[in-house]
């Protein structure tokens, strides 16, 4: 079926968060640290939870929030292993557990090609309880938070990992780049939407 937007692999590589770490990695944007965990894997669990807590539990292959929600964070060994259980049993894949950064959420949109454009940085509020971005929590939350002040080297900074991670994947056309940002002000890579 034709459509416009970037091809199957970046579709593919886009889709599988797992891939997508180690291109940004391997692409010299920060990600924040993380692990693949499996339920029918314990040892992958205990590896995923020496990492620092809270960690964000997310299936591996999955988008638009599929998965996460406010139990996605948890804060000991037990709450991790008890989510990847959950989360493997019911969408039966591994999981991807990363260290939560619960301070700011930003969205980057790129249109075009050689480089493409980064569209005005948008801030995605969050809710003040979970952390978690809007367009995971939903109509559940009253009143959000947006932390982060938006200055213009903060704009240009998420732009540039933005685009960064564009041309890593060799995407096309448009595609979507969500960041976390530290209370610092430090920014982390999440994932890439190519958005066929």
């Amino acid at each position: 079926m034709p459509f416009v937007g970037s091809g199957s692999i970046a579709q593919a590589i886009g889709l599988d968060k797992v891939m997508s770490k180690r291109l940004s990695s391997a692409s010299g944007v920060m990600t924040p640290r993380w692990a693949l965990a499996d339920a029918r894997d314990p040892i992958s669990i205990t590896r995923a939870g020496e990492l620092k807590f809270p960690l964000i539990v997310k299936p591996r292959s999955e988008g638009s929030g599929l998965g996460i929600d406010a139990g996605a964070v948890v804060h000991d060994l037990a709450a991790l292993s008890r989510r990847v259980e959950w989360l493997t049993r019911r969408l039966g894949q591994p999981c991807l557990v990363e260290e939560f950064v619960p301070f700011g959420e930003l969205t980057v949109f790129l249109i075009g090609n050689h480089p493409p454009e980064a569209l005005p940085v948008v801030q995605r509020p969050i809710d003040p309880v979970s952390r978690l971005s809007c367009h995971v929590i939903g109509e559940e939350v009253r009143e959000w938070l947006c932390p982060v002040e938006l200055t213009s080297e903060l704009e240009a900074a998420a732009a540039k990992i933005a685009v960064t991670m564009f041309e890593a994947l060799r995407c096309r056309d448009l595609a979507r780049v969500d960041l976390r940002v530290a209370e610092d002000g430090t920014l982390f890579f999440l994932e890439i939407n190519p958005l066929p």
